[in-house]
């Protein structure tokens, strides 16, 4: 965790409260910090910027972070500057850093903002349920990812650079695709090479099969597709190394 008393000013619906504390819950028209209710009888949708680092994060509605934060359930829009610390249970749209705990949602957003801004995750447990990464560069999970029929990720492909810039990336995913002497299909990664998300666990696709979607960023997936946005030129026997899982896939 971050420490306790960091966030010492919260935004409620328009209005400024200075206040310190570590835990916040928004639930049941109430604002709660530390146990302690602050705001009551809050009319329509509740919307909350926190500024500082925060413990805990319960909300029914959209909350704003200018920090990091450690646990995160969250039903509306989450927008964390920083990274979250601890696990991740929501359902809406998350923009955040990295995440130290798991990732585990009923219908999740992970999106790039802006667009083009891709993202870089890294999730140090495990992601399962309905977590959509949406302008994804590259991805690393140390636990298990099962990718369900309702999961999408909607990745981009970049050129490789060693210093990797906002058109580039430092992973180099590209592969060669042959035959051998038994004219087998062979494929063979850079002897730099890594895959573009890597699983320290197990990656499965639930009960559902994998499918090919629309690439642009921010377009709709249908349940259980992939997107693909190319940003460099593919060549003949050529291959894209997307995933590779420790324990299969």
């Amino acid at each position: 965790m971050f420490g306790k008393n960091k966030f010492n000013n919260v935004v409620i619906n328009g209005k400024n409260i200075t206040c310190s504390g570590s835990n916040i819950v928004a639930r049941n028209n109430q604002i709660i910090i530390d146990g302690k209710v602050v705001e009551s009888e809050l009319v329509g949708n509740i919307e909350v910027i926190i500024n500082g680092d925060v413990e805990k994060i319960d909300c029914a509605g959209s909350v704003e972070v200018h920090g990091n934060a450690g646990s995160v359930a969250c039903s509306g829009s989450c927008h964390i500057d920083g990274d979250v610390s601890g696990s991740v249970a929501a359902s809406g749209s998350l923009c955040c850093g990295n995440v130290g705990g798991n990732i585990n949602a009923t219908d999740l957003r992970f999106v790039a903002v802006p667009t083009d801004n891709w993202m870089n995750v890294n999730v140090n447990g495990s992601v399962s349920g309905a977590v959509d990464f949406i302008g994804l560069e590259k991805m690393t999970v140390s636990g298990d990812y099962v990718f369900d029929s309702n999961s999408n990720i909607n990745a981009v492909v970049l050129p490789y650079a060693a210093g990797s810039t906002l058109d580039s990336t430092d992973v180099n995913y590209w592969s060669n695709v042959g035959l051998d002497s038994n004219n087998i299909v062979k494929i063979e990664n850079a002897t730099d090479g890594a895959a573009m998300i890597n699983v320290g666990g197990t990656f499965t696709a639930g009960n559902s099969a994998l499918e090919l979607g629309n690439g642009v960023p921010g377009s709709a997936l249908e349940g259980g597709q992939i997107g693909i946005s190319l940003r460099d030129i593919v060549e003949q026997g050529t291959a894209i190394w997307f995933v590779h899982a420790e324990g299969g896939v």
